[in-house]
């Protein structure tokens, strides 16, 4: 059976975060450990206390009583673990990873001597040149993959979108078809107009 290689999308802007918060965790548990260690091999208690901070930190939490808490003070720890809670879950979100099969060539034609084949880029050059030949584009990006073109068109005339983007469609589709290559389906996308006639939209 063929191997398929996979992609894991995500951010990785929220992945270089995740790891950030992770390892200054890990600091602090390995720092708290190193201290925890100290004290079962009989140091100085005084001493592991200026390194740490431990005992001064666990005072100040015992010390307080619930008529120290006003409601003021569970506003702000409310709105703040609200507010972290939001950013955690954002960046969990983006960093969650999406696999997908990562794009292949497409096999034209095989013998016992090799193989034809034509890469994905090649194909969304070709469909590119056609969308950006046609009159009323002004510029096209594609993206093959699983046996479909999904075509992004920047448009001249707003008025002249239904007929552009059926143009588009079955123009590229003759290109790909002239080239001797065969796809499922061609998606036209417009992403935007010149704006210099946005006015025709009224």
């Amino acid at each position: 059976m063929p191997r398929q290689r996979l992609r894991v999308g995500g951010s990785t802007a929220a992945r270089g975060i995740g790891r950030l918060l992770v390892g200054a965790l890990g600091i602090v548990i390995i720092w708290y450990g190193a201290m925890l260690a100290l004290l079962a091999l009989k140091v100085d208690a005084e001493f592991v206390n200026r390194l740490s901070g431990y005992r001064d930190a666990y005072d100040a939490l015992a010390g307080i009583t619930v008529s120290d808490i006003s409601g003021r003070d569970r506003l702000v720890v409310g709105i703040a673990s609200g507010v972290a809670g939001l950013i955690a879950g954002t960046l969990a979100w983006f960093a969650f990873p999406r696999p997908r099969l990562a794009r292949t060539a497409v096999e034209l034609h095989s013998t016992t001597l090799g193989a034809t084949t034509v890469a994905a880029r090649a194909i969304e050059r070709i469909a590119e040149s056609s969308a950006g030949a046609h009159r009323s584009v002004l510029g096209a990006r594609a993206r093959f993959d699983d046996g479909t073109i999904d075509l992004a068109i920047r448009a001249r005339r707003a008025r002249d979108l239904p007929a552009t983007l059926r143009e588009v469609r079955d123009e590229t589709s003759q290109s790909i078809r002239r080239h001797g290559l065969t796809v499922e389906r061609v998606d036209v996308t417009v992403i935007s107009y010149d704006r210099q006639t946005r006015r025709e939209l009224a």
